[in-house]
């Protein structure tokens, strides 16, 4: 598009409309040499306040930034290590600032469940009261501002001398150093007081003075207390029997009749020994050339394959005793062991999937179009086989 022009020597259109004393190009002019630099603008006006942040609440400390949950909120924190990871809005996700220098932190939160309050935080009117009387509105509490750090709390207290003449009632405390004199007791101590009372209608017996005396013939009943029993020589006792820990140590030769204890029999050689049955547990292993009459018990006798044992007169083989299990049906195709060679031969059994076969190396036999094979099979014995899903052990 043409753009104005101003023909020389002029340098400004004198009246701004451009008409036709002036001459248009297409070509634009040089540009000129840059200019002086301008004075430092005035100072601009303090913008509007902006909205308050949503401040940093560190919510925990984990050992690795996996450990970072898949999204947060707006101020949002986490230490890892030494690191400090904020969640970011624009970027929608956690921003590593890196490693926090300086003063301990403390986990801050906002009072809900999973976060936790500020170690210096305190509880306005409304809590304290409402956790103390059913009627949060009738205690006396006093309000003042404290200074905690940078920060200044409400904090609410209640007057220790309950309000006016009302000392004593329910919803007002007593000073911390108050005391009780004698004249009071507590509740414990009036139920013990009150149980050594007697009841009212108590009456009394006739008693003896209390220096009166009885000698042994006047106690015909009841039972003394050990304590007051005196000690006696044995000859003086006839009758009874003792406790065992009354009975002293003695020598064998003085013990003429009764069964002694087990713990009291003393180990004796197999030769000391010449009647009785001895417990099973008293006889030592023996090996069996020591052992040449008499019958074992079937009990006795130990079972086996191998050389140096003895099989039951009623035991089986098993196939794979005769046979070595070389190859397993394998898949759910289903498969006859049959007498010949051929489908059209009679079927011995059918094989259950998984079932083994012992198989020797042999030519084989063509029928039907597939493979055939002589074979021993679990559980159905010998016949032939068509080579379909087999597998080798």
């Amino acid at each position: 598009m043409p753009t104005n022009r101003v023909i020389p020597p002029h340098i400004t259109d004198p009246d701004g409309t451009h008409d036709q004393r002036y001459w248009t190009t297409d070509t634009p002019l040089p540009e000129g040499p840059q200019g002086l630099k301008g004075d430092k603008g005035d100072k601009g006006d303090p913008g509007p306040q902006g909205p308050p942040g949503a401040g940093i609440y560190i919510r925990d400390e984990l050992q690795d930034a996996g450990q970072l949950p898949p999204s947060g909120e707006p101020g949002w924190a986490y230490l890892v290590e030494k690191d400090l990871y904020i969640w970011s809005e624009d970027q929608e996700d956690w921003i590593n600032l890196g490693e926090v220098l300086g003063a301990s932190l403390e986990l801050a939160g906002n009072g809900t469940a999973n976060t936790a309050a500020r170690s210096d935080h305190h509880h306005n009117s409304i809590y304290l009261a409402g956790l103390t009387v059913s009627n949060a509105s009738s205690v006396p509490l006093t309000l003042q501002n404290v200074s905690v750090g940078n920060n200044t709390y409400r904090v609410a207290s209640v007057p220790a001398a309950g309000r006016g003449d009302e000392y004593g009632t329910t919803n007002t405390v007593a000073r911390g150093d108050h005391i009780h004199d004698s004249r009071y007791y507590t509740k414990t101590q009036m139920d013990g007081q009150l149980a050594q009372l007697a009841s009212i209608n108590h009456t009394h017996t006739e008693y003896a003075l209390a220096g009166h005396t009885h000698s042994a013939n006047d106690i015909t009943s009841g039972s003394f207390s050990p304590s007051v029993i005196p000690t006696l020589d044995a000859s003086k006792i006839g009758s009874g029997t003792f406790a065992a820990a009354r009975i002293p140590n003695l020598d064998a030769s003085k013990i003429a009749s009764g069964v002694l204890a087990v713990a009291r029999i003393p180990n004796l050689d197999a030769s000391k020994i010449a009647s009785g049955v001895l417990a099973l547990a008293r006889i030592p292993s023996l090996p069996a050339s020591q052992i040449t009459s008499g019958q074992f018990s079937i009990s006795r006798i130990p079972t086996g394959t191998s050389g140096s044992t003895v099989a039951l007169g009623n035991h089986l083989h098993s196939g794979n005793a005769l046979f070595r299990w070389t190859h397993r049906k394998n898949g759910s195709h289903s498969l006859s062991l049959r007498s010949q060679p051929g489908y059209d031969a009679y079927v011995i059994g059918s094989l259950s999937n998984g079932a083994n076969i012992s198989w020797w190396t042999q030519p084989g036999v063509t029928s039907g179009g597939d493979k055939w094979y002589f074979v021993f099979v679990q559980n159905l014995g010998f016949g032939w086989l068509p080579w379909i899903g087999i597998v080798s052990i």
